[in-house]
């Protein structure tokens, strides 16, 4: 199925009682997509944040910790400019690098 914010966030896949559930992709005014699982209506599980720069967060995300649904989670970032990783965690859409160390270059031929 389909589903359309007044914001501008559009949903397509799976819907269950109404709500978004299964594995699915929301689109973002900016451009910025979360493909992955959903579950009761909210992000749940595996899934990949692409952000509007391209960078990706592939991990673990959550939106039910906070009252206001905001996404949680964790990941391994990867530049799309430098091709590099790094583990990091996010809350509310502030991304905290886990340790700046721990890095490597990207897989030229993955994604």
């Amino acid at each position: 199925g389909e589903y359309k914010a007044l914001e501008g966030m559009t949903y397509k896949g799976g819907f269950a009682n109404g709500l978004r559930e299964g594995i699915g992709v929301e689109t973002f005014p900016d451009k910025s997509f979360f493909r992955g699982v959903f579950r009761e209506n909210l992000r749940d599980g595996e899934g990949t944040l692409t952000l509007p720069n391209r960078d990706t967060i592939y991990g673990i995300h959550f939106s039910r910790i906070w009252k206001d649904h905001s996404t949680v989670g964790a990941g391994v970032l990867t530049s799309n400019a430098s091709k590099t990783q790094e583990l990091v965690m996010y809350t509310r859409g502030l991304i905290d690098r886990v340790d700046p160390s721990v890095s490597a270059k990207a897989d030229p031929g993955a994604g």
